[in-house]
């Protein structure tokens, strides 16, 4: 079984195996290619995953750099310190662009009967209390988790919010007294040298930017709590195993290598790709991954069409409006761009922490297979409802419902679905979304191009 089609096998290696992931030299997609079918026995036999080792994905292939070289896999991250047989890897795969998706979900209860790891009731349920004791069961209860890939939370208004729960559609029937429910998406945690804010709702947030601790504590806290909420432990981690965790999530980058059509994203003199990646500055900019390729050429248009996408994603006029924390009484309409929200160079993530609503979680775009919350405002008599309230869970705040962080671009065609809800199936849809949202009127031809570019990021 080669490893392209054995992904979910990868957490269960790192795990086993007390290997170490590898630094060859320096080779990779654009150099001489590190061979991407290795089988797993031979993996096994190898001892090691070389640095800028090809994964691949629908689009093409990824691969991950590290500046540390070569790190054992008997390191934290990749071993379970709770109770449930988790690590932080079982949630973060590198063969995932450091995330999880669908397929690999189901390739791991096929191969496990849903007794992996990964299915737990802590968190991986749809509910609680779901019945898990037969196969039959767990693919009931772990429904949402094998379509979307989306893991359960329970958050209750904190202390002298500006809003209360009026009432939640749980088609699930969780309890309430848990808190209110929603699901999201496991974030990459490959990267994290730029983010501003560590989770979805801005939990975590960077201290570079606000309070103390530097991006060091707040990954440290995020780890912390990531260990306590999902590994079912007895004892927390060491400090030196939470610094090491941490060090690793700093030290690595992770972005496509190769594009099924367009090739090598560092061909041509294209600036794709992991290596690259890690010698960015954070610094707000504009994307130049792809300034070398021509707009059109009858050679390599698929390269063109990258580059199209990459000129429509920086300049491309979109009027924002009904965006909150984006739109104020002063200013209820803004002439952006995509990099308005998106705007550290060749990243794509934020420079500084701000959260936005996109409509994400609005009431229209419900699907039966998840909750809904009702929000009543006491002082103003408003109410709303939506998915997930997002930041607001944090904050207490009227005006931070349903907002969320801009997660990093890099890396997205290993990471299927989109949005903190996996509500977008593809990058396609992702386009779609954001015309239909903001009327941008996009024509199909830019609608190709940007999502080119997005999955060549």
């Amino acid at each position: 079984m080669r490893l392209n089609t054995r992904r979910s096998l990868w957490s269960v290696l790192v795990v086993t195996l007390g290997c170490e992931i590898g630094e060859s030299a320096e080779s990779g997609p654009g150099d001489a290619a590190a061979d991407p079918t290795y089988a797993t026995a031979e993996l096994a036999a190898v001892g090691s995953l070389a640095n800028l080792q090809l994964f691949s994905n629908p689009s093409g292939q990824h691969a991950t750099f590290s500046t540390a070289g070569r790190t054992k896999l008997s390191h934290p991250f990749f071993l379970p310190l709770g109770t449930n047989g988790r690590a932080c890897s079982t949630c973060h795969e590198p063969a995932a662009g450091w995330s999880l998706t669908p397929p690999q979900i189901q390739q791991r209860f096929d191969a496990t009967g849903g007794t992996d790891p990964l299915f737990r009731p802590v968190d991986t349920t749809n509910n609680a209390n779901a019945d898990v004791s037969t196969v039959a069961a767990r693919s009931a209860a772990y429904s949402l988790f094998l379509s979307r890939g989306v893991v359960r939370f329970h958050f209750a208004p904190p202390p002298g919010a500006e809003f209360q729960v009026l009432f939640s559609d749980d088609p699930y029937g969780n309890d309430p007294n848990l808190g209110l429910t929603v699901f999201r998406r496991p974030l990459p945690a490959s990267g994290m040298k730029f983010v501003s804010s560590v989770m979805w709702d801005g939990r975590g947030l960077d201290p570079a930017n606000a309070g103390t601790g530097g991006r060091t504590g707040a990954l440290t806290e995020q780890a912390l709590d990531a260990h306590q909420g999902h590994s079912e432990p007895v004892t927390d981690p060491t400090a030196a195993q939470l610094s090491a965790i941490v060090n690793l999530e700093i030290g690595i980058f992770t972005a496509q290598q190769t594009d099924n059509a367009a090739g090598s994203l560092t061909g041509g003199g294209g600036l794709g790709g992991a290596k690259k990646l890690a010698t960015q500055t954070g610094a707000a900019g504009p994307f130049t991954l792809f300034n070398a390729w021509p707009t059109t050429s009858t050679t390599q248009p698929a390269r063109a069409a990258i580059r199209r996408g990459q000129d429509l994603f920086n300049t491309m006029p979109i009027t924002m409006s009904g965006v909150r924390g984006l739109n104020t009484e002063a200013e209820p309409v803004i002439q952006g761009t995509c990099g308005t929200c998106h705007d550290m160079a060749n990243v794509g993530s934020q420079t500084t922490f701000s959260a936005f609503d996109i409509g994400v979680s609005a009431a229209s775009r419900r699907t039966s297979d998840v909750p809904l919350h009702t929000l009543y405002n006491p002082t103003t008599g408003e109410s709303v409802s939506m998915t997930d309230p997002g930041r607001a869970m944090v904050t207490g705040l009227w005006s931070d419902l349903g907002r969320f962080k801009s997660p990093s671009l890099r890396g997205l065609a290993s990471r299927a679905p989109y949005f903190h809800d996996g509500s977008a199936a593809t990058i396609e849809d992702v386009v779609e979304f954001y015309d239909g949202r903001f009327q941008i009127g996009m024509s199909a031809e830019d609608k190709a191009d940007m999502a080119a570019f997005l999955r060549a990021l």
